[in-house]
């Protein structure tokens, strides 16, 4: 189990969680961000053209939404993900046009972005139909070997929020595009999003342990016990959510699944409740020695 808490919102790991770690990232949530039921990704297609190694309009977009952030979010580190060196450039000398350059907003491509985090990132690849409609571009870095992990690099930069700025659909790969792996990736990446953006949240993978009997798990028994209780939670560092009488939610930790599936007892003891309280969640033990033996 690896731990994962860079993102206020599991979304945005979630899809590298699901195609590169095997579900085994362990994310949690601030209590903040699952309350307000904010979308982790927003999406915008426009009708750019590729052109001479660039897209202008999606360039254009991306300074808009450059502007937005930084009226909103002043506080929030920007960072702005491209498919190629051109495009990079083009919107570089866009920032410097706005006059935001000193805002600390960086413009990076796939193939450089190794390393950096921000708070919000403004994916826009860039590639489109040219001036006659047809999709021609060979993708840069993406169609080439390793474009997997160079897409992931791509897509796990964000503390709070990604904007993916395109100005292709899902819909627009040919079956040719979807042979290789890097584009095919992409393409399920860009209906991910997609799907985010109408209806956010993910649910955290359940990770199951051979030798576990959930059937007679303290948990199960306080799910049956009381309806406060729910095993909805969105994140393997707690075993149930409480509502409380007053509709907030708090952590409840207990000595079974999750004490079973923790990499070591300090982790299910210790860090759990610190990296809780860290989120701003609160939080309850509940021991299965004071429920079975009433």
């Amino acid at each position: 189990m690896k731990g994962h808490y860079r993102s206020t919102d599991p979304a945005l790991i979630h899809f590298s969680n699901s195609h590169f770690y095997e579900n085994l990232l362990e994310t949690l949530p601030d209590y903040a961000t699952v309350r307000s039921k904010h979308a982790a990704f927003t999406w915008e297609k426009v009708e750019g053209i590729w052109e001479n190694q660039i897209n202008r309009l999606e360039a254009e977009a991306v300074l808009e939404k450059v502007k937005d952030v930084v009226l909103n979010y002043p506080q929030d580190t920007v960072g702005v993900v491209t498919g190629n060196y051109f495009q990079m450039e083009l919107i570089r000398e866009g920032l410097w046009s706005l006059g935001v350059q000193d805002k600390g907003i960086k413009v990076r491509n796939i193939e450089n972005v190794q390393g950096d985090e921000f708070d919000q990132v403004i994916l826009s690849l860039g590639y489109a139909p040219n001036r006659e409609g047809r999709l021609v571009t060979n993708f840069g870095l993406l169609g080439k070997s390793g474009a997997e992990n160079r897409l992931n690099v791509a897509i796990s930069r964000a503390r709070k929020k990604m904007h993916v700025i395109s100005s292709l659909e899902p819909i627009d790969f040919r079956p040719s595009h979807l042979q290789n792996p890097g584009l095919s990736l992409l393409r399920t990446f860009l209906l991910f999003v997609q799907g985010q953006a109408k209806s956010p949240g993910v649910q955290a993978p359940e990770v199951q342990r051979v030798g576990f009997e959930v059937d007679w798990s303290l948990k199960k028994r306080l799910l049956k016990q009381d309806a406060s209780f729910t095993d909805s939670v969105p994140s393997s560092v707690m075993d149930l959510i409480q509502q409380e009488s007053d509709g907030q939610w708090k952590a409840i930790l207990t000595d079974d699944q999750r004490f079973f599936n923790a990499s070591s007892a300090k982790a299910a003891m210790t860090y759990h409740p610190i990296l809780l309280e860290q989120k701003g969640w609160k939080w309850d033990w509940k021991w299965s020695r004071e429920e079975f033996f009433k």
